[in-house]
């Protein structure tokens, strides 16, 4: 997972990156192998204690992800739609515009 480098901004990077790893933790949370779910589940509660709450996110970096030309906020909206409910979904890209 490449999150910083020494001559290279990868702010852009963060949010693709999270909201990946956010969507196969969740998936395989369901996953048919006891053994790798439970595993799973683990990880994911340790992910979602930094990285899986709207309200622990940098705004910042995903004001980078809206300034990156093949993103916008369209890419934003989507992962936002795909990863939590309606109305934290709503409030937190209401938050970006404003």
């Amino acid at each position: 997972m490449k999150f910083s480098a020494s001559l290279t901004v990868t702010s852009n990077l963060y949010f693709h990156r999270v909201s990946t790893m956010q969507s196969l933790l969740t998936a395989k949370c369901q996953d048919s192998d006891s053994m790798l779910s439970a595993m799973t589940k683990k990880m994911k509660t340790k992910f979602d204690k930094y990285w899986g709450s709207v309200e622990n996110m940098n705004k910042l970096l995903i004001i980078a992800v809206v300034l990156d030309p093949r993103y916008k906020l369209d890419y934003v909206s989507f992962c936002f739609e795909s990863l939590y409910d309606t109305n934290k979904f709503e409030a937190m890209v209401a938050s970006i515009k404003d």
